[in-house]
């Protein structure tokens, strides 16, 4: 069986999302927003920040687009458009960094849409100082992520230009839309 709806929705079996936190998502892809990621960009608040986190951050910077900070297709909940789901092809939706990766480098738009607070939600499956095969896993999919991006690009530089011009839109964009909401942005406080 296929999806069929013009928006995809990400959820998870392990914890509870509710509809009123998914809302935003839908609206967002419904006023053009190609893929809309929850804000939730982990606790980077301590002092050893997760390596998971670190990936985020870091694969978002590489694609040139540290405006998501540590917003993820990793992370759940994310709604994405069916213009999404043509463009990146299912099959690469089984690995989220890569298909974040392609999405930003075929020039999607992306936005980090709405706040779930999922770290305290989800459950911890493992003791500390032991192994962390789901740790493991999400590292190596943000590695095939760059890997992805390495091949497809003629150069590195390359992709900084492709979407320099698109991320300053995108920044002037979410300027003039603060300006229209009384002049201040809001930051969500991370990891509460």
């Amino acid at each position: 069986m296929h999806a069929k709806g013009d928006i995809l929705l990400f959820l998870d079996a392990d914890f509870v999302v509710l509809a009123k936190e998914m809302i935003p998502l839908i609206k967002a892809v419904q006023q053009g927003v190609d893929v809309a990621l929850n804000k939730y960009n982990g606790i980077i608040s301590k002092s050893h920040v997760h390596r998971v986190v670190l990936a985020k951050y870091a694969l978002n910077a590489i694609l040139c687009r540290t405006d998501l900070n540590g917003a993820s297709m990793t992370s759940i909940p994310h709604a994405i458009s069916r213009k999404a789901l043509d463009t990146i092809g299912a099959e690469n939706l089984a690995v989220p960094p890569l298909a974040q990766a392609i999405a930003i480098h075929r020039g999607l738009h992306i936005k980090a849409a709405q706040l779930v607070k999922v770290g305290l939600r989800n459950r911890i499956r493992r003791k500390a100082n032991s192994p962390d095969p789901v740790g493991d896993l999400i590292i190596g999919d943000h590695l095939e992520a760059i890997q992805w991006l390495i091949q497809s690009s003629d150069d590195r530089m390359s992709i900084a230009r492709q979407h320099s011009d698109w991320r300053d839109n995108e920044v002037n964009s979410d300027e003039a839309n603060s300006e229209e909401n009384g002049g201040s942005a809001q930051f969500d406080e991370v990891g509460k």
